[in-house]
């Protein structure tokens, strides 16, 4: 018997003493984050504030200090860090960063645990306030405390440990930033109960329901003892239950500055001017002014200075603060990225980079009046003091090539002469490639990028100079173009088709049947030389004729689309491609690109024997009629030279874009 009592004992103890370790146990806040939250992404963040009662409050009640140690084990704090802080302040019970895998992926798990035991002191809530202990939180959970079971209290000393944790949570409301309402766990110690409608009314639940403070809450009942696991049973149940309704995750992109303004210009802007650009072009118009271009840069520069500092982000409740490191600012902002004052000098560095407004000039200005407005605006971009005579010498440099291949080119053929006939009586207006200069000054304004202060934040800026833009995952929004820049699309818009209505008009006044039958019979003789024959009205074509009237119409067609792949060619080879081949627009952090050089292929030695041939081989022009079948095989030799002219014209000018394009 005695052996038995003493197996016995032994048993109970050791039994006891693996269950006081099991209660005792923290829970696996990791696994339980991974398997609970839906939609887990790579990287998971959960924290959690902990109210606690009172110390002062749980003198008469062993059952609540009992409880609030408890807890601070369960989730991960003990009793090191309960020396640490006085009450009324919040003390971080448990930091965690590891590696889970769940199957299928492997997530990084941050999980941070805040407590509070009895209200906040006024220096404990301004230090919560001022250091943003509470931003990131996602979940409340709330210990009241035991009720005295040896008597019945009176109504009034029953509700001041009620409202004790009813003044823990309107403190965390007045202290908090939250963008969203989130889940309360309430422990209740003692045996389970339906009636809970005095705990919501003193509570006051309805009302910070309301008030967006929490979005719903939830009663758990625990022991008020921990001499069995139905506590921690409980405990686990309320944090799953509190992981389910986690607020989602609100993805930020990080991108520095550069990157940011890059990104807006390339999809606002470039776009906008190269297609109004190159639909000018198209329709032989002169350049566009530069005062519409300017304001569409501002507009596009403005947007997204309020992109980047909209007052939204001041309401975003992220990210936590005890996973704000340098090391990984690119996923985790630093703490007041989204202050009100960052903001605003986010916005004001954005801003620098606009232009001052652009007078539009007038059409009839001469050339060096023009060059001194264009000067005078270029030295009211505030830049530099070293960057500004680089600016003045890049305008210069532009304005002389232009101005220099307009009195140094040299016609070399009748219809570059007299493309260059037109392009010297053209106004000096139009002969400003505009959105050349506002390239250079574009480009010019961003390489010499001055920010105006020092940030607020020391943490925004990288150990490289990098500043560094927090934005909303697909947070842009519709760009509206300014009033100007719409104005000049519509007038551009009226202008080509007056340019096409005129084509149109011209093309509509055809040779007659007479004269087509004219130049039937007079095509191989010279003006000078042409017989002054009475013309035969009463004359019918003959089937050869006939034949040979329709090679000749084919014949001008080709002739007439050879012309214009040889005018387009003489320009480009007598230097004109500053008009009609569009200069890149303005790419950031990038150098004005200077336009490729296009080279001229001089005829080949097998081309000038066929001309030699084709000469020796036709008849000399004379005053006797020649035969309709030498006719027929005139025009036959002429279709042949016209597409091999035509084979010629296209071999070159694929050899010119091929240049154009690398």
């Amino acid at each position: 018997m005695r052996e038995e009592a003493i197996h016995q004992m032994r048993v109970h103890y050791y039994y006891q003493r693996l269950l006081d370790e099991r209660v005792w146990e923290p829970l696996d806040l990791p696994a339980l984050v991974t398997e609970n939250i839906s939609n887990t992404p790579a990287r998971i963040f959960w924290k959690a504030v902990l109210l606690l009662p009172s110390d002062h409050e749980s003198v008469a009640s062993l059952a609540d200090r009992i409880l609030s140690d408890w807890l601070e084990v369960k989730l991960g704090g003990g009793s090191e860090a309960r020396e640490e802080q006085p009450d009324g302040t919040l003390q971080t019970l448990c930091v965690t960063d590891t590696l889970r895998d769940d199957g299928q992926r492997t997530h990084r798990v941050h999980v941070s645990i805040k407590a509070s035991r009895g209200p906040l002191t006024e220096d404990g809530l301004s230090r919560a306030e001022e250091c943003c202990e509470l931003q990131g939180t996602e979940a409340l959970i709330v210990l009241l405390p035991a009720m005295p079971a040896t008597e019945q209290p009176a109504p009034d000393e029953q509700d001041v440990p009620l409202l004790s944790a009813l003044l823990q949570l309107k403190q965390l409301q007045q202290a908090s930033a939250w963008h969203c309402p989130l889940p309360l766990a309430v422990l209740v110690p003692g045996p389970e109960s339906g009636d809970t409608q005095t705990l919501e009314d003193a509570l006051m639940l309805h009302t910070l329901v309301q008030e967006g403070l929490i979005s719903e809450y939830m009663f758990f009942f625990i022991p008020e003892t921990t001499s069995d696991l139905q506590g921690s049973k409980q405990l686990s149940q309320a944090t799953r239950w509190l992981l389910a309704r986690a607020p989602p995750p609100f993805p930020l992109t990080c991108q520095t500055l550069v990157q940011l303004v890059e990104a807006g210009l390339g999809r606002e802007f470039s776009p906008r001017v190269h297609a109004h650009r190159q639909d000018r072009v198209e329709a032989r118009l002169p350049p566009q002014g530069p005062a519409p271009v300017v304001q569409l840069y501002n507009a596009v520069v403005a947007h997204i200075a309020d992109e980047a500092s909209s007052r939204d982000l001041g309401k975003l409740s992220w990210p936590p603060g005890e996973f704000c490191f340098r090391d990984n600012r690119d996923v985790v902002p630093h703490l007041g990225w989204n202050s009100a004052e960052h903001l605003d000098w986010l916005r004001e560095v954005i801003l620098n980079l606009q232009l001052p407004a652009w007078e539009q000039p007038s059409a009839t200005d001469s050339w060096s009046a023009l060059c001194s407005s264009i000067f005078r605006y270029a030295a009211q971009i505030p830049v530099s003091r070293s960057g500004q005579p680089v600016l003045m010498s890049r305008l210069e440099n532009l304005l002389d090539r232009v101005r220099g291949r307009r009195h140094t080119r040299t016609p070399k053929s009748k219809v570059a002469r007299s493309h260059w006939d037109d392009e010297h009586t053209r106004p000096a207006f139009s002969r400003i490639p505009w959105d050349d200069v506002l390239v250079i000054c574009i480009d010019h304004k961003l390489k010499d990028w001055q920010v105006p202060g020092p940030p607020v934040c020391e943490d925004a800026v990288t150990d490289d100079g990098e500043i560094l833009v927090y934005l909303p995952t697909r947070s842009s929004k519709g760009f509206q173009p300014p009033g100007e820049w719409t104005q000049a699309l519509r007038q551009t818009h009226r202008e080509r088709q007056r340019e096409t209505e005129g084509a149109d008009a011209a093309a509509c006044a055809t040779p007659s049947s007479l004269s087509l039958r004219q130049r039937l019979f007079d095509s191989v003789v010279e003006p000078g030389e042409a017989p002054a024959a009475p013309l035969d009205i009463t004359h019918t074509p003959t089937a050869p004729e006939l034949l040979a009237h329709k090679f000749l119409k084919s014949l001008d067609e080709e002739k007439a689309e050879s012309k214009r792949f040889s005018e387009q060619l003489q320009r480009w080879l007598d230097g004109e491609a500053l008009d009609h081949l569009s200069t890149p627009l303005f790419v950031p952090s990038s150098t004005l690109l200077s336009m490729p050089t296009t080279l001229a292929h001089a005829p080949t030695a097998a081309a000038t024997r066929r001309d030699r041939s084709d000469r020796a081989e036709r008849p000399q022009t004379t005053r006797t009629p020649v035969s309709t079948a030498w006719r027929l095989k005139e025009l036959e030799r002429q279709i042949l030279a016209s597409h091999e002219e035509e084979m010629a014209c296209s071999l070159k000018m694929s050899s010119l874009l091929s240049i154009v394009d690398d």
